[in-house]
């Protein structure tokens, strides 16, 4: 299977779009897998299919990551 990043803002922060409920820990593994293939620290999930915006929100961190692509 094959993914695609749906968003990369600023060569600095990886954002991952979903619409599921409830979200599989499978999507945080793909913001992870993203964040180390592109060597970056910060990832987003944004999950649309909740009540509250706030409650579909999830950060990611690489430890290992640059702040950014140069």
């Amino acid at each position: 299977m094959r993914t695609r990043l749906d968003l990369l803002v600023e060569r600095m922060l990886v954002i991952e779009l979903k619409t599921v409920d409830p979200l599989p820990p499978v999507y945080f593994k793909q913001v992870r897998t993203h964040l180390l293939l592109l060597n970056l620290k910060h990832g987003m999930l944004a999950n649309f299919k909740v009540e509250l915006m706030k409650e579909g929100i999830h950060r990611g961190i690489n430890n290992f990551g640059k702040e950014s692509l140069l």
